[in-house]
């Protein structure tokens, strides 16, 4: 499964005299920043990101890196040249568990080290011999 954008992000303030929200302004967001989406339990790939904004205090959050699955390595791999490589994060079909990425985010000099995450179970995986959720059954055919 391939997945490109990971938030729809919206950043408001709240008065605190009459609790309303009120868009920022660009003194609110100024030196805005983005880590990179870290994977984490049992992988470690790491996704570059970026913010696409769609109006000043509205943007996305998407992945900005390339990923395959390599079936001889059994494994995901990020951020290398290969003509089977897709803009996204890559959930491998095989995978059964907790699959999760955290993002660092910083909004301005004064609001730091806010972490953006999200967790998935899976609690059986899509491919698998025995107990996936499509299961696969394979047969000898005699001449081949």
């Amino acid at each position: 499964m391939l997945n490109q954008k990971l938030y729809d992000l919206e950043i408001t303030k709240i008065n605190k005299n009459d609790q309303e929200e009120y868009p920022l302004d660009n003194s609110d967001t100024y030196d805005l920043s983005l880590g990179q989406a870290s994977i984490f339990s049992p992988f470690k790939e790491k996704y570059e990101t970026k913010l696409k904004y769609k109006s000043f205090n509205r943007s996305e959050i998407l992945v900005d890196s390339y990923s395959y699955y390599d079936r001889e390595l059994d494994n995901v791999v990020v951020g290398q040249q290969n003509p089977y490589a897709k803009l996204g994060m890559l959930i491998p079909l095989k995978h059964s568990g907790i699959f999760g990425y955290q993002i660092n985010l910083n909004i301005g000099k004064n609001l730091k080290d806010f972490k953006l995450s999200y967790a998935q179970d899976f609690p059986k995986a899509f491919f698998h011999l025995q107990n996936g959720l499509i299961k696969m059954k394979t047969k000898a055919i005699k001449g081949w």
